[in-house]
């Protein structure tokens, strides 16, 4: 036997196709399911998951979210998010608290007066909070907010594919590092204080800020001003900059959001303080370095034509993926007096900056 109000849901649908009308889903008024769509950047303590609430009747739900364990098939007698009231049927949020390198069971819930439903679950393993470039380099890591960052520089001297980067074909500039170069010509950089700038100096500095790199070498891109057909072209195809695999070069955007994230916490006039190193600074100018980023004073090397005052020890300078112009790249600076990180552009060419690489989500 059909019931009463289920003749009355087909008469309704059968008046509405009639008009014109082609959409029309039969529920019952307790129709209730969720599914989990996708898991991504999976960091030391959260991972972003998306999932889609399933009903006839939005306003019944009375709540849905994320439950997950380290067991398998997670209920809400495990640990929860949960939002209240849904007014929308996408739940799209950041979960939290878990522990670095550990495998846990995650999958969606929603409830309504009349049952609670789950998504199906699904796996995943939270970062170690390690990362390993081309040469075997490993690096520590760290996360602030939902961002996995490097917290030391970037010294390879390959790309991802194990492709060198110094290229001497006439056709790229490459990196500046040991080996009879000094940083900063001009810069007072007798790193040894045995009275010269030497390439004694340039392996301590590598040692203490790793290595300095073009614009067009952290980007894996030729430097068209020497041959005007390699314009926007990879050296390497398939490789997209510098970084290990898995991560890659900032772009402006995300080192705002960084920003953005730690001015919410700390304001906007000192916020650049909880990313620098507690020592090393001049004038005794130290940060506080709170989420161990470790953002050192490494400033950056130009060509000896080029005139620059003292950086070294008060400025600290990283490439951005972002392209200013023709000539100059995106880069962000701190210096040890105003305590916030600013973006500008720089030459391509004629500088070289430190890198510190983003995880990818």
């Amino acid at each position: 036997m059909i019931k009463t109000s289920t003749c009355l849901l087909l008469l309704t649908c059968i008046s509405l196709l009639l008009s014109g009308n082609w959409s029309c889903t039969l529920f019952g008024g307790d129709d209730l399911s969720i599914r989990l769509d996708s898991l991504n950047n999976p960091l030391l303590h959260t991972i972003d998951a998306f999932a889609v609430l399933q009903t006839d009747n939005l306003a019944d739900v009375l709540e849905d979210g994320f439950c997950w364990n380290t067991t398998g098939s997670p209920t809400v007698a495990d640990s929860i998010v949960a939002f209240p009231n849904p007014a929308i049927r996408e739940i799209n949020a950041t979960v939290g608290h878990f522990s670095p390198a550990q495998t846990y069971f995650l999958r969606a819930f929603a409830r309504n007066s009349k049952k609670l439903v789950y998504s199906e679950t699904m796996r995943f393993t939270t970062w170690d909070g390690t990362l390993t470039d081309a040469d075997g380099n490993q690096y520590v890591g760290i996360q602030i907010a939902n961002q996995g960052w490097m917290a030391e520089n970037l010294h390879t001297t390959s790309y991802a594919d194990g492709s060198p980067i110094a290229i001497s074909n006439g056709t790229n500039r490459t990196y500046w590092y040991g080996s009879g170069h000094t940083y900063s010509p001009n810069f007072d950089q007798d790193i040894d204080q045995d009275g010269d700038f030497d390439a004694a100096d340039s392996l301590l500095y590598v040692n203490e800020y790793g290595l300095l790199y073009s614009w067009y070498a952290a980007n894996n891109i030729y430097d068209h001003t020497l041959n005007a057909s390699l314009l926007g072209k990879k050296v390497y195809p398939g490789v997209r900059d510098v970084c290990p695999y898995g991560w890659h070069l900032p772009s402006g955007i995300e080192f705002q959001t960084l920003r953005n994230n730690l001015a919410s916490i700390y304001g906007y006039e000192a916020y650049a303080h909880h990313l620098t190193t507690t020592t090393g600074w001049a004038d005794n100018l130290n940060g506080l370095d709170t989420y161990h980023f470790a953002l050192k004073p490494g400033a950056y090397w130009h060509e000896p034509t080029a005139t620059h005052t003292n950086i070294l020890k008060r400025e600290a300078d990283l490439w951005t993926a972002d392209e200013g112009n023709d000539s100059n790249g995106g880069y962000v600076s701190v210096n040890n007096v105003d305590k916030r990180l600013y973006g500008s552009i720089i030459g391509k060419a004629q500088h070289a900056l430190c890198i510190r690489c983003i995880k990818n989500k």
